[in-house]
């Protein structure tokens, strides 16, 4: 086994030197089509560098027994445990525990546990548990986390985070939350919230709040919304627009129910939550969210088209169980004049859906109703007056 092995060896350094011969003249490199690692300072391309060889680029396969670090790489590299380049590499890097590249990347490196590319990376990282890399055009796909230390043009998938810190134009996916420093551009969808402290335009999803600096164009959707200045689309329960405020809105509708809402978001993309009540006997509260369009239409008068929907809450209930929902579509004219509340008046059609009890007390007259299964539904017109402070 020893004789195979020196056999090996030496018929490989005999091709090196033959490669070096061809290259060194131009390149003052060796280039090595094949370079067989156990250990960092145990390889051929360590041999080869100990005749005085400024460089070893290893173009065509690299194994790395255990690991190995080599000068450059043209080509694919395999590593039991590690492989490391210490300047640019093109191709393909896998290794069982990690690889890191000191230059760039141009190509694809697959880790057990983690990736980290110092320069740039220009195609796919891909680990168990996280990657690295200087800027990127490309992906990163990550167990845990990515981090990319300037620019993204590309994407990243994580489990729990992503972080840009410089620009985005694409795409990040994180179980928990998904950052950028700059300006993004593109989709940020996190499990709990995503953050961009400059510039962004494109669709931020997340399961509880979204953050930009400035909303430029594009769709916010989650439970709570923030931005200093927002051009585009908030959906939310609360959507916080720093420029623009809160305002209150409290009104009355046909189903001698009165409502107290919090009005948040654009000054044309607004959400309402409201808490309202009938009192009237039997006693009912609800509590709703709602979202609407609200747009000038000559001179002080604005038209305002929105949904609602509220959870209505029978006598003696702190919350009724089942589906017992008022919901509504309202189209209101809107005085809007400077120094004073607004006032608004219009009409809605209501929509009630219960598996609870009929809500023939609720409306006071019935376009429509019927019952499918153990749900009840009605359908009625009503009106609706108000005023906006």
């Amino acid at each position: 086994m020893r004789y195979l092995l020196c056999v090996f060896l030496v018929v490989s350094f005999s091709s090196a030197v033959r490669a070096q011969e061809r290259d060194e003249a131009d390149t003052g490199a060796v280039r090595l089509h094949f370079n067989i690692s156990f250990v960092p300072g145990l390889s051929l391309a360590d041999i080869i560098a100990d005749h005085g060889v400024r460089e070893v680029e290893v173009s065509g396969i690299n194994l790395n027994v255990i690991g190995g670090s080599i000068d450059r790489l043209s080509g694919l590299s395999w590593s039991g445990v590690f492989g490391e380049a210490k300047q640019d590499a093109k191709g393909i890097e896998s290794a069982g525990v990690f690889n890191i590249n000191n230059g760039e990347l141009h190509g694809m490196a697959g880790a057990g546990v983690f990736n980290v590319v110092k320069l740039g990376l220009g195609g796919f990282q891909g680990a168990g548990v996280f990657n690295v890399a200087g800027s990127v055009r490309g992906f990163q796909g990550a167990g845990v986390f990515n981090v990319d230390e300037a620019d993204l043009a590309g994407g990243q998938g994580a489990g729990v985070f992503n972080t840009v810190e410089g620009s985005l134009r694409g795409i990040q996916m994180a179980g928990i939350f998904n950052t950028v420093t700059g300006d993004g551009l593109g989709a940020q969808l996190g499990g709990i919230f995503n953050s961009t402290d400059g510039e962004f335009r494109g669709v931020q999803m997340a399961g509880i709040f979204n953050t930009a600096g400035h909303f430029a164009a594009g769709l916010q959707l989650g439970v709570l919304n923030f931005a200093d200045e927002h051009e585009g689309v908030p959906i939310g329960l609360i959507s916080y627009v720093k420029s623009v405020g809160l305002r209150y809105d409290v009104w009355i509708d046909e189903s001698q129910f009165g409502y107290l809402g919090v009005r948040s978001g654009t000054s044309r993309f607004y959400n309402v939550v409201a808490l309202g009540a009938q009192g009237n006997t039997p006693f009912r509260w609800l509590a709703g969210a709602g979202f609407g369009y609200q747009v000038q239409f000559v001179g002080d008068l604005l038209l305002d088209i929105g949904v609602f929907s509220g959870h209505v809450n029978e006598q003696g209930d702190t919350w009724t169980n089942g589906t017992n929902l008022l919901n509504k579509l309202h189209c209101v004219g809107v005085i809007d004049l400077a120094g004073v509340p607004d006032l608004f008046l219009g009409v809605t059609l209501n929509v009630w859906v219960s598996d609870v009890q009929d809500g023939s007390d609720v409306a006071q007259y019935t376009f429509r109703s019927r019952r499918v299964g153990t749900t009840w539904i009605r359908v009625w017109p009503g009106l609706v007056a108000g005023v906006r402070f």
